[in-house]
């Protein structure tokens, strides 16, 4: 869907189309300071369009009336009032933008300690009707990405909390329960981080190692030495991820090349199995076949 720009058909998709948006908007504004205005436009960036009457995209709660509950319906969590939402975040927002690069200040916190803490405070306001989750995660993001940790826009951790939502409200619960101890919290998530960045280390070692043998079998198959250069150089974007669906047309574009040019490249692809091809609308679409595939049918 992403891929092809195609329009979300249901709710549940147009929530991914959202929350796409919130990490290309925490990405695009991450040199900015904080502002409570910049969380209301994280917030309308998130939700808008996919049910605005429940989450007033953009908008605070103006009533107490937001609770969090768990599974069975039983309240967790009572926000504070709505009242005073705006000076509460004020004060924090300040502190976010506080600089603490020191690491000699007895005060200094570690930048990912500091988006941890973002993470947990705007849950615990949830300022917003719904959609606070989502927010906070992405703040989380945004404050990584501030600070020059920029390979976290390639390491979910939304996935692994979702995966483990008992353990991630408890770490809520038993931080607001003493006293708002943040040890909780900050300890979960940093497990969760851990866990996060050496999968996404291991799938990097896995595929690079995966690469460099598929790399030393085009050499000895033969196969690249059958390609044409406009075809190689397809199949080294396409075998990059830089690139995953091709056209006649984007490739005449990118390679300043007639159509039929395009075109007979991309048929070559397909005859030699390295391509397939399916038909979108009134377009053929090529893209690379699992690399798995193209050496089976070439041994």
């Amino acid at each position: 869907m992403l891929k092809r720009n195609r329009l979300p058909r249901s709710a549940d998709e147009r929530m991914v189309i959202g929350n796409y948006k919130m990490m290309i908007f925490a990405w695009d504004n991450r040199l900015e300071p904080l502002s409570v205005e910049l969380i209301k436009q994280l917030h309308r960036v998130g939700v808008e369009g996919i049910d605005d009457e429940q989450y007033s995209p953009g908008y605070f709660r103006n009533n107490d009336q937001v609770v969090v509950q768990d599974g069975e319906g039983n309240t967790v969590h009572t926000p504070p009032p709505a009242a005073g939402i705006n000076d509460r975040l004020d004060e924090w927002v300040n502190w976010v933008n506080q600089s603490g690069s020191d690491p000699l200040q007895v005060d200094d916190l570690h930048p990912m300690i500091k988006a941890i803490t973002l993470h947990f405070a705007l849950g615990y306001e949830h300022p917003f009707r719904d959609g606070n989750g989502r927010v906070a995660r992405a703040l989380f993001y945004w404050f990584m990405f501030k600070n020059d940790y920029s390979a976290f826009r390639y390491i979910a951790i939304s996935i692994l909390l979702r995966n483990a939502p008992v353990k991630y409200g408890c770490s809520y619960l038993y931080t607001e329960m003493d006293e708002l101890d943040l040890t909780y919290f900050i300890d979960f998530q940093c497990s969760v981080i851990l866990r996060a960045v050496s999968e996404f280390a291991g799938a990097y070692r896995k595929s690079l190692v995966y690469a460099e043998g598929f790399d030393r079998w085009l050499e000895e198959s033969g196969l690249f030495t059958q390609l044409t250069d406009k075809q190689r150089m397809l199949f080294q974007v396409a075998k990059s991820g830089m690139a995953k669906e091709f056209t006649a047309v984007n490739v005449k574009e990118n390679l300043n090349c007639a159509y039929n040019t395009a075109a007979t490249a991309l048929k070559g692809l397909v005859e030699l199995k390295v391509f397939e091809k399916k038909k979108l609308g009134r377009e053929w679409v090529y893209f690379l076949r699992d690399p798995s595939s193209i050496k089976t049918d070439w041994i």
